[in-house]
């Protein structure tokens, strides 16, 4: 079936992109960009399906949802809402009742072209269903008409049976032929003579029908009476027809048997169209059984009374037989029951929902379900009815965007304050940069010899504190973008803290600050060991910071289950819970001074962090102002 598609749409290219997937399923669509033309178009046109934008030009999709339900019900023509995200908040229950489903921007390719084939394959479906029923409420009627006509004729044939298209057949109690009535030559082509002369009922009885048709023979001259027989007699043309017989014995007034009488008819239109009913039926339990989607009765207190082989797989069960008899709360579990419940109380003509619950096996899955009270003629409600469809797939997908957005939103917000404190941690230091030079430069023969140097020592001091900072930047942005290579080893963790502590050992000796390597010489890390040398040098470099002259900073580790803890402990000025949670953010990152005035670059912990993560750990800081700071991390064991 071909069907009309309506777009309501003010933007041409999303209305385009729309129409291209329903052209390809070879619909015809028409276009429209306004709310006022969408219902002169419904006015005018019969459609199986329109796309509404919720947001147009001279009114919202709600107004134009309702107008449209004035004409249809959403059974009859359906209605998917198209919106935004930002859109979904403003849709109530209503309108929500009122549209069919929904589908959201930006589009994506796979969800747009799956739910359109869904619905189209959905109303192609609804649409077969119904000609299919139609069709068959039309053979039942004439097969009721044919019963009610073959009726009054047998009623016509007790007061007349020469006259009767019956063909009426006595016999003797020697089972010889006494009266044919002249209606055999129209019904099988011989004449009551000819018919007299034939010796045997499997002339013309169809052979597979033969042995039916005797035993009921013989039930007459036994005197019992056998419901009517229907079976195939083969004409004198050599044409088949159905026929229907039945038959009483016959009696004197004193008990005595003495015949049995025979009265047939034909059947052959009435047994086509109940073939032909059969078999549609056949067509129609195999379309249910083969459906996609899965299907459901139940009673009016909650119990399965209808279900095919898709909801029964859908749930988790073999076959149909195993749910049906059941209550319905056998597809749900226990924790989605209560919002099944609430669900369930809004159904009236037709309601839609989607449910996150899980199969029999605990697999979890969404479902959208179109649900209906089914009603009898009296108006009463005797159960419900509903399509079930999984969109598991449709809705990761949905999530999967979602959760984009979300991380696309955060990435945005952290790149604006990465730009913000990028651009107060270089103007500082450029400005001293400019500054110094500035007066060398206009100045320079007035100042004295040590002043120069002085000059040139702090611009020395500046561009290398600013190069390390650049260095550390670059470092951390390389990592954020899975630049740096990762080449994880097996390495002896005491050799490596040993030259960190190595290479940081002249800044120690300045505060008079004692660093303990207290590692197990027997542990080995797997992991990239230049990372690990920038973790390790990064941590004890902050530590000897803000750690006063003369403290101590030691190096522990320890085995916990799969993984090393490494600790990195000082016995500095501490930080406060405010200080702690602002550790490893981008948007909290701080230059602070150490207790010498020594400066950072803020950035030291935030590579710490990529990089401990790079190499499957975490990091964290636990400390009491005032007192100490411990920075720990973890690294995987090496399984040598």
């Amino acid at each position: 079936m071909t069907q009309k598609i309506l777009i309501v749409e003010d933007n041409p290219t999303e209305a385009n992109y729309l129409g291209q997937f329903l052209l390809d399923e070879n619909c015809l669509v028409d276009f429209v960009s306004s709310g006022y033309q969408a219902i002169k178009n419904i006015e005018a046109n019969s459609y199986h399906l329109i796309f509404l934008n919720f947001n147009l030009p001279d009114s919202g999709g709600n107004e134009i949802l309702a107008k449209i339900r004035e004409y249809k019900s959403p059974d009859i023509l359906p209605v998917i809402l198209i919106c935004s995200f930002s859109d979904l908040n403003e849709l109530n229950e209503k309108i929500l009742t009122e549209a069919n489903d929904i589908l959201t921007k930006p589009y994506l390719n796979k969800v747009v072209k799956t739910k359109i084939q869904n619905l189209l394959r959905l109303q192609n479906k609804t649409y077969e269903l119904e000609q299919q029923i139609e069709e068959n409420k039309q053979l039942i009627v004439r097969l009721e008409d044919a019963n009610k006509k073959l009726t009054q004729s047998e009623a016509k044939f007790k007061m007349i049976s020469d006259f009767s298209n019956d063909w009426e057949v006595y016999r003797d109690q020697n089972h010889m032929i006494i009266y044919c009535s002249p209606s055999i030559e129209k019904l099988l082509g011989y004449t009551a003579e000819e018919y007299s002369t034939i010796v045997s009922l499997s002339d013309f009885v169809h052979p597979d029908d033969f042995e039916n048709v005797l035993s009921k023979f013989i039930m007459l001259t036994k005197g019992k009476f056998p419901t009517p027989v229907k079976y195939r007699l083969i004409k004198k043309s050599g044409e088949m027809i159905w026929v229907e017989t039945s038959g009483q014995p016959i009696y004197t007034s004193g008990g005595e048997f003495i015949g049995l009488r025979t009265s047939s008819r034909d059947i052959t239109p009435q047994k086509q169209i109940e073939l032909a009913l059969k078999e549609s039926e056949e067509k129609y339990k195999q379309l249910f059984q083969f459906m996609d989607e899965g299907i459901v009765r139940t009673d009016n207190n909650g119990y399965i009374i209808l279900a095919n082989n898709a909801l029964a797989r859908m749930f988790g069960y073999n076959l149909p037989s195993d749910i049906i008899g059941e209550h319905i709360t056998i597809l749900y579990p226990a924790e989605t029951r209560e919002q099944m419940g609430k669900e369930l109380k809004r159904v009236s003509q037709l309601y839609n929902f989607e449910i996150f619950t899980k199969t029999k096996q605990g697999k979890e899955m969404y479902l959208l379900c179109n649900i209906k009270e089914n009603i009898n003629e009296n108006d009463e409600i005797i159960g419900r009815e509903g399509i079930i469809r999984d969109i598991t797939e449709l809705k990761t997908v949905e999530l999967a965007l979602r959760k984009s957005e979300k991380n696309l939103k955060e990435a945005n917000s952290t790149k604006d304050k990465f730009i913000s404190i990028l651009a107060h941690d270089l103007r500082t230091p450029f400005n001293a940069l400019i500054g110094f030079s500035e007066l060398l430069k206009e100045d320079l023969e007035n100042y004295s010899e040590e002043e120069i140097k002085s000059f040139i020592d702090n611009i020395y001091d500046v561009s290398t504190r600013t190069f390390f900072f650049l260095n550390e930047l670059l470092e951390w942005a390389r990592a954020q973008r899975d630049m740096v290579a990762f080449n994880p080893e097996n390495i002896h963790l005491i050799q490596i803290v040993n030259e960190c502590i190595s290479l940081i050992s002249n800044v120690s000796k300045a505060k008079n600050i004692e660093i303990d390597c207290c590692v197990p010489p027997d542990l080995y890390v797997l992991s990239d060991r230049n990372m690990l040398k920038a973790i390790l040098r990064n941590l004890i470099s902050n530590a000897i910071k803000f750690t006063p002259k003369s403290g101590q900073v030691r190096v522990l580790a320890s085995i916990k289950k799969s993984y090393l803890e490494i600790i990195v402990s000082d016995t500095g000025i501490g930080m406060d819970a405010n200080t702690i949670q602002s550790l490893f953010q981008i948007d909290k990152t701080k230059s602070v001074k150490g207790t010498e005035g020594e400066r950072g670059t803020g950035f030291g912990l935030l590579l710490c962090k990529e990089f401990v993560e790079k190499n499957g750990g975490t990091i964290w800081a636990e400390s009491e102002f005032g007192k100490s700071s411990d920075f720990k991390f973890t690294i995987p064991i090496d399984t040598k």
